[in-house]
């Protein structure tokens, strides 16, 4: 990790405007556990490229990570609103508002999330929810 992460501040050290060794720099940052770096390199690509749906899912895994899951909910509304109809956002975005009891919300993007095919994770999330709300 440490000859990648040199290789993409090289990079950026000639173009800080790099977004893919932003990204690149944010994944390195991420895995490392250093969520600040992470998150930061991923703002900066949103500065660069506001609409850039990869920055914004991997932002979202920061906030979730930190329990900002109405932060981590409104990114991937957006990059649901950029990229509808992916099942991995449905079903991150589902999971953010499991977790501020946001239920029948988070069952609403399950079930879209299942009828596109991603049903193990979700359908069991379903079932979850159901027992809480007694449905």
């Amino acid at each position: 990790m440490e000859k990648a992460l040199e290789a993409v501040e090289s990079i950026l050290a000639k173009d800080k405007n790099h977004i893919n060794a932003l990204a690149y720099l944010g994944h390195i940052h991420y895995k490392l556990c250093n969520l600040d770096k992470s998150e930061s390199a991923f703002q900066d690509i949103l500065k660069i490229d506001q609409n850039n749906v990869n920055a914004m899912n991997q932002l979202s895994l920061c906030h979730y990570d930190r329990k900002k899951y109405l932060i981590a909910a409104a990114l991937l509304e957006k990059v649901n609103d950029l990229n509808p109809n992916d099942p991995k956002t449905l079903f991150k975005l589902a999971k953010c508002l499991y977790h501020v009891d946001r239920k029948v919300s988070s069952l609403h993007y399950l079930k879209e999330c299942i009828s596109l095919g991603q049903d193990d994770e979700a359908s069991e999330l379903v079932e979850t929810i159901k027992h809480e709300l007694l449905i």
